[in-house]
């Protein structure tokens, strides 16, 4: 994994400098001060604006996402097979000439997951940096990428077949090499990329940025511009401004998006009004001409048949590119023959097993052994003193739990490699054993960890605390009822009331702000999976309330673009998830450790199993509505259908970006069994929409009916989780509506 940190911006010339003076090349960077204007030579300057303010928060936040790799220039030798030997350069922080008038400054970190460790950017060029410095040439591409490869014809580091492929793509010389031409090659590299990946390369020859996301959009990427100014009408400061190219103060491509927070604002100098994050559209490879902005752009489309070469033939041929999988299907199976419809039931959930551990396979298979390097700390103390939202005196635990064994164990010396984001649901159950399994099969004892987060809510406590006095005056008004019926065996009676509370006082529990229905649920689906899978271990992730609100405002940081009170509530669970700090427990009888935080670099999410296979109550809610006939049976499943596609098309910009860049902020990388790209294109062309969806007499409708048969077929540590309805990581949680009186509020209102 990889953060990237890309500044595009215009070279403002003195006045009393010669335009013939040579340009500047490549100069390494000090950034170790606060000072937010740099000067790369004495010829050229870089204007004060709000992007120079935004710069250091910005690589703060990447360097945070991979610290294995924030290394001094160093030079290294190649073997890329091109038409002309290469060398490349590997560098910190270092600004670029580039195009005509503008310079690149670029600053990457590195989470090495493929070994060997190779640092970013990569630099390559044609000829030896010394010829180029004699030359004043800008014979070289800047490359950063962000992402896993899972390509078949992959040998070591991704990242250096990746460059590999830019290099032979963009350096070409020959007779026709022009931006048609590198386009083509460009859009041709595209589509033969398998993986999660996200990229800027600048070709500073050719005065081009080409960036993308994968077109699931599983990597982050935003891009950051200064607003255009308003209608100026002072004429003199309207000619001043073109003179020095002081409208445009350049565009910054990076993995997250920082600028945008409540007080972060007046700090910096900017605010919503002068800065403007736009999240980088999965769907699209782009180029950017690095001296005038202007973009053009190539789009992913659906083929009707992904299998005819054809067809994806003449459509790179047109600069276009051909999405790996189609459009959701709106077959049914056989509405007659239920001996028949069964049988294809049961080898399409046998299909679908095979491509899912082939899938986790993929993602489990490269993951090194490595000690974790500790993540990064912030300013505010997680672990601060849980304030009382208590005004009764019913028992809140916000510690180890009653009923386990108060002796603790000692640390485990073996440490994971991967731990799951984990509510207990029926898909991420699925990923832990499919997980389980394929680590168990070359490290037998190697212990994985099942990460479950819980909130504490004081709207939950303060509706705990008034439950609990109506409860108090409900039996004292049956004491006084007791007491009016009879006097005449009063003291008998006395006892007997005095008796009656001791007893209902025994059965009151002990009310814990973490029991949340996600821990519970986890608690229950992990102690069904360690019948199978021993090596799965529970950390339990409390978040005091305190917590929260000393990390809203990173986590406000980190999710924008995204604004809204559901974004927030979502991506706070998945911060704290993802720092993997909490009580852990190795086996459902063990005793805790109180104070552990994950060495797993890679977390796995089950995220995409409820768009592609209809995990959502209204995707059952489309089948329930209309008529009963087969045609109305029809129209429904076409119209549930239009519901799945348009649920899946949007993940890039509703959830995978956000969830990238909160995860990331702890130096971990998401990986996602369900986002395969096989897996997509079985889920949306051979899948039956029946299969997803299914009608029930007199019940509801049935949702991921194929992911449940495939949970039953696993066997009977999966049983109890294939019967798990969907619940929003927000409420299962209880990370929404915090605040008392907040209950009304709706998930669509902006913060």
């Amino acid at each position: 994994m990889c953060g990237i940190l890309a500044f595009l911006r215009p070279v403002v010339v003195s006045k009393n400098h010669s335009s013939n003076s040579p340009r500047p090349t490549a100069t390494t960077v000090t950034t170790t001060t606060s000072t937010t204007t740099t000067t790369t030579t004495t010829t050229t300057t870089t204007t004060t604006c709000p992007l120079n303010n935004v710069y250091p928060l910005l690589r703060k936040e990447t360097a945070a996402r991979g610290p294995d790799s924030l290394s001094s220039p160093i030079d290294v030798s190649n073997s890329f097979s091109t038409n002309e030997p290469i060398n490349y350069l590997l560098t910190k922080d270092a600004e670029f000439a580039c195009g005509q008038e503008s310079t690149l400054r670029v600053f990457s970190s590195v989470l090495s997951l493929r070994p060997p460790l190779t640092p970013q950017p990569i630099v390559i060029q044609k000829n030896s940096l010394q010829q180029i410095q004699q030359q004043q040439q800008q014979q070289q591409l800047v490359v950063q990428f962000n992402g896993e490869l899972y390509n078949n014809d992959i040998s070591g580091n991704d990242t250096v077949y990746f460059a590999s492929a830019i290099a032979k793509a963009l350096l070409q010389k020959d007779a026709n090499n022009g931006k048609r031409a590198r386009a083509q090659r460009m859009c041709d590299l595209v589509q033969q990329l398998r993986g999660e990946y996200a990229f800027v390369v600048t070709d500073c020859e050719h005065g081009e940025c080409w960036f993308a996301r994968d077109p699931i959009g599983r990597r982050s990427l935003v891009k950051i511009q200064e607003k255009k100014n308003k209608n100026n009408e002072n004429k003199e400061e309207q000619e001043q401004e073109q003179e020095e190219k002081l409208t445009d103060s350049g565009v910054i491509l990076c993995s997250v998006a920082a600028v945008s927070i409540a007080g972060n604002e007046e700090e910096l100098g900017i605010d919503e009004d002068t800065i403007e994050v736009q999240e980088v559209p999965a769907g699209y490879l782009f180029c950017m001409d690095v001296d005038s902005h202007s973009l053009s752009s190539y789009e992913w489309k659906y083929s009707k048949n992904i299998e005819q070469e054809n067809d994806q033939q003449e459509s790179l041929q047109n600069n276009t590119l051909v999405y790996p999988y189609t459009r959701v299907n709106q077959t049914l199976l056989l509405p007659s023959q239920d001996s028949t419809k069964e049988q294809e039931a049961i080898h399409l959930t046998l299909e679908l097993d095979e491509l899912l551990e082939q899938a986790t396979r993929r993602r489990v298979s490269d993951i090194p052994y490595i000690v974790h390097r500790v993540p990064p700390t912030c300013l505010e103390d997680l672990d601060s003193t849980v304030p009382s939202y208590s005004a009764c005196d019913t028992p809140i635990s916000n510690s180890t739990p009653s009923n386990v064994n108060s002796q603790l164990a000692p640390l485990p010396a073996q440490r994971p490699r991967v731990a799951i984001l984990f509510s207990g649901g029926l898909d991420c159950s699925l990923v832990a054993q499919y997980v389980a399994r394929i680590v168990a099969e070359t490290h037998a004892t190697e212990p994985i960890d099942l990460l479950n987060v819980a909130f504490e809510n004081p709207r939950v406590a303060a509706a705990h605390c008034e439950a609990q006095k109506s409860k108090e005056k409900k039996k004292k008004q049956k004491q006084k009822n007791k007491n009016k019926n009879t006097t005449k065996n009063k003291i008998n009676n006395q006892d007997d009331t005095q008796e009656d509370i001791q007893i209902n006082e025994e059965k009151d529990e002990i009310f814990d702000i973490y029991d949340t229905p996600d821990r519970l649920l986890a608690r229950k689906s992990w102690e069904a999976l360690t019948t199978k899978y021993p090596t799965l271990r529970l950390v339990e992730i409390n978040v005091p309330y305190t917590a929260t609100l000393a990390h809203r405002a990173r986590v406000q940081r980190l999710m924008y673009p995204q604004s809204t009170a559901m974004d927030l509530s979502i991506a706070i669970a998945f911060y704290f998830a993802a720092r993997g700090h909490g009580i852990l427990y190795s086996t459902p009888t063990s005793a805790p450790i109180p104070e552990y935080t994950t060495s797993a670099s890679v977390l796995f999410s089950g995220l995409g199993a409820d768009e592609l296979f209809g995990g959502y109550m209204r995707h059952a809610r489309v089948l329930e509505e209309g008529g009963s006939t087969e045609k109305d049976k029809e129209e429904k499943y076409k119209q549930l259908a239009l519901e799945l596609q348009m649920d899946f098309s949007r993940l890039d910009s509703r959830n995978l970006g956000r969830d990238d860049r909160v995860c990331s902020a702890w130096a971990r990388e998401v990986r996602y069994v369900f986002l395969d790209e096989a897996v997509v294109q079985w889920a949306t062309s051979k899948c039956p929409l029946d299969l997803k969806v299914g009608v029930r007499e007199a019940k509801e409708p049935e949702t991921k009916v194929v992911l449940r048969r495939v949970a039953r077929h696993i066997g009977e540590a999966m049983a109890t989780c294939a019967e798990e309805k969907k619940r929003a990581v927000q409420f299962g949680s209880r990370s929404a509506k915090m605040e008392v009186g907040s209950g009304r509020s709706k998930g669509t209102d902006s913060l």
